[in-house]
C-alpha cells in the first residue's frame, strides 16, 4: 500500500481535461510549459485557466552545458559542422545534429558523412520500429546521427552509454535558427536526459533566409 503523499482538489474535471488533451497532443510540451506563447496561453483562458504553477523537475538541475554560439557563411556552413562533430568524436562521445528539413540534411549527408565511422539518419518516412532503433543507437560513443527538427520535440535519446556519460554526455548541435524559443528549448532538452550530463551548439548559416 502506497503512504499518502498529498492531497489533490480537481474543479472542473471536463474541461480540464479537454486541455491537458490539448497540451499532451504536442510531444515533449512539458519542457516548454514555462515558455508557451499567447495563441496557447489563450487556449488556457478559454478554460477559466488564468494562472499556473510550475513544479521542478524530479531529476534535479540539468547537467547541460551551453556552448558557443557559430554564425558562418554558406559556404563554411557544413565544414563547420563537421569539424565540431569530429572533435566530440575524439572524446568517444555521441552527437545529434538537427537540420531543419529533410533536403538540408540530405546535402549534409551525401558531401561530408563519409568522414565518419559510424552515421545514421532519423527520417519521418521511416517505420516506427526502424526509428526506435535508430533513436536506441543514436546516444552510443561514436555515433553521429543527422535528423530534423521535426524529433526536437519529445524524442528521448536516453544515453545508456557508459563511455559516452564518462566524457560529457551526448552533444546537441542546431544547424537552424527556431522561429520561437519552444522550439529551441526542446532542441536543447535532447541532451542531458534525466540529470545526465550533455552539450548544446547552435551553428547558423548566415545566409539562410
Amino acid at each position: 500500500m502506497l503512504p499518502a503523499c498529498g492531497q489533490w482538489t480537481v474543479c472542473l474535471v471536463e474541461q480540464l481535461y479537454v486541455v491537458l488533451v490539448l497540451l499532451l497532443a504536442e510531444p515533449g510540451v512539458s519542457g516548454t510549459l514555462s515558455e508557451l506563447q499567447q495563441p496557447e496561453r489563450q487556449i488556457l483562458q478559454g478554460y477559466g485557466l488564468t494562472s499556473c504553477s510550475l513544479m521542478p523537475s524530479v531529476y534535479g538541475a540539468a547537467n547541460f552545458t551551453e556552448e558557443h554560439f557559430v554564425a558562418v557563411s554558406d559556404a563554411d556552413h557544413h565544414v563547420t559542422i563537421a569539424r565540431e562533430i569530429g572533435k566530440k568524436l575524439e572524446r568517444d562521445r555521441a552527437v545529434i545534429v538537427f537540420f531543419a528539413d529533410s533536403k538540408k540534411l540530405k546535402d549534409f549527408e551525401r558531401l561530408h558523412c563519409r568522414k565518419f565511422a559510424k552515421t545514421q539518419c532519423l527520417l519521418e518516412t521511416q517505420t516506427h520500429s526502424e526509428k526506435q532503433d535508430v533513436i536506441k543507437r543514436a546516444t552510443t560513443a561514436g555515433q553521429v546521427t543527422l535528423t530534423t527538427a521535426v524529433f526536437a520535440r519529445g524524442t528521448d535519446f536516453f544515453c545508456n552509454d557508459r563511455k559516452v556519460i564518462h566524457n560529457g554526455g551526448v552533444h546537441v548541435i542546431q544547424t537552424f535558427l527556431s522561429l520561437d524559443i519552444c522550439e529551441e528549448v526542446q532542441t536543447k532538452g535532447r541532451t542531458s536526459r534525466q540529470g545526465q550530463d550533455g552539450s548544446y551548439q547552435l551553428i547558423l548559416n548566415t545566409e539562410d533566409g
